[in-house]
């Protein structure tokens, strides 16, 4: 296993991996939380709340239009713990494309630090009914001394594990799997070949597990098959949840909204149907932080009746040109500075995304990983009535600090 806070010292690229799971588990090593008034209070952690947030609707938005039939399911924090070690590690105009894409500029680099110290144990300890921890190793190859400054901001606002890895063995993809795999409990088993980091010099990994469990579970015994609507006009079966609850809602002339807690409702699941089948493209076209943020304030308690289908998707990416098109493409090219992590003429080659989403009456199982390589019943039923038999944006949320754990627009979702 690494050790935290020691480097050692690979031939021409770094890979930055960041794996994330919607399961258990508790990081190691980490400060201890603080009063989460006292963090979601803290104005560099809205900041970079915000930030992520926004950054979270600009991917969704480019991967989401990329392919207008499939579904897209990704972790905006995933990919923004990833990025933001290798922004520590960049230098000059690579760090500032970094920051600008991730809708970080205008904050200082130790402030960005700063709150995701405070946010990260934060987290973790979210609620006693939900399991989240974080865990970030760095992995070292032969010749790479990585600056004294990049490594202690790895291990005291990342709780960074490192060990040295010799990229060159066959082994060296199982060791980094077989963490991941640990690190997430068998959700994502594998993010790493040995083809893919042969050439490297540094693997940046990330990892994040959560179980989260309804705070009002759906009883099985009310599942029933029904129909959901394609935007393409088909038609399909799958297993529908239902219950009579009350929730924070939104019913407008556009859309119908929901907040479905877990455990004691700092995290949430946000479902949002547009009323027309075929409307969740242009729904993610216009829509934008400061409209989520609208439909946030706009929700409120109501009793009504939730029927939902019982689900799974998954969703894998090249991020290459949609993290370009945001403003990155200097990291992607010759003359990106990585000087910090102790690398001479690195540059992003390859940045891909792979994850996956369960729904169903108990909870939600979500499981991501992001590789950046640098080289590369009878009742009367309430007024009040969410059926979800259309395409629908969803994403998992923190509602303390606002972090956008997980998004995802579903146009297809499989039964389970």
């Amino acid at each position: 296993m690494p050790t935290a806070g020691r480097f050692w010292g690979m031939p021409s690229c770094v890979c930055v991996f960041g794996a994330v799971s919607l399961l258990a588990g508790c990081g190691q090593g980490a400060p201890p939380a603080r009063d989460v008034k006292v963090v979601a209070a803290d104005a560099h952690v809205r900041q970079v709340a915000a930030a992520n947030t926004d950054f979270g609707f600009r991917l969704l938005r480019r991967l989401a239009l990329e392919k207008t039939d499939a579904n897209v399911f990704f972790s905006p924090f995933g990919v923004t713990q990833a990025l933001t070690v290798a922004m520590n590690g960049a230098d000059g105009s690579t760090q500032a494309t970094i920051s600008q894409t991730l809708g970080l500029q205008g904050i200082a680099i130790k402030d960005i630090n700063s709150a995701n110290t405070l946010l990260l144990p934060s987290l973790e300890s979210a609620d006693p009914q939900v399991d989240l921890s974080v865990a970030n190793s760095i992995w070292v190859g032969k010749g790479i001394t990585p600056s004294a400054a990049f490594q202690q901001i790895c291990v005291q606002s990342y709780d960074a594990q490192a060990a040295a890895l010799d990229f060159s063995s066959p082994s060296a993809a199982d060791t980094i799997n077989s963490w991941v795999d640990n690190k997430t409990n068998g959700k994502i088993d594998k993010i790493v070949s040995p083809s893919d980091i042969a050439d490297s010099q540094m693997v940046l990994t990330n990892a994040v597990y959560f179980h989260g469990k309804w705070g009002s579970a759906f009883e099985k015994p009310l599942t029933r098959n029904g129909l959901f609507h394609l935007a393409s006009a088909r038609v399909k079966t799958l297993p529908f949840m239902s219950q009579d609850a009350t929730f924070n809602y939104l019913d407008s002339k556009t859309l119908q909204a929901v907040s479905l807690p877990y455990g004691d409702g700092r995290i949430s699941l946000y479902i949002i149907a547009p009323k027309d089948s075929g409307g969740l493209n242009a729904f993610l076209s216009t829509f934008h932080p400061s409209d989520w943020n609208d439909l946030l304030q706009n929700m409120r308690p109501a009793s009504m009746t939730m029927i939902m289908p019982r689900f799974h998707v998954s969703y894998e990416a090249r991020l290459n040109d949609a993290l370009a098109s945001l403003g990155m493409g200097a990291a992607f090219q010759p003359g990106a500075n990585f000087s910090p992590m102790g690398l001479r003429d690195g540059l992003i080659s390859a940045a891909r995304h792979k994850a996956i989403l369960e729904v169903d009456e108990e909870g939600t199982i979500a499981a991501a990983s992001t590789e950046i390589y640098m080289t590369a019943s009878v009742k009367m039923p309430p007024v009040n009535v969410m059926r979800v038999d259309r395409p629908f944006f969803c994403a998992i949320r923190d509602n303390a600090t606002g972090t956008l754990l997980f998004a995802g627009a579903i146009r297809d979702p499989e039964a389970m």
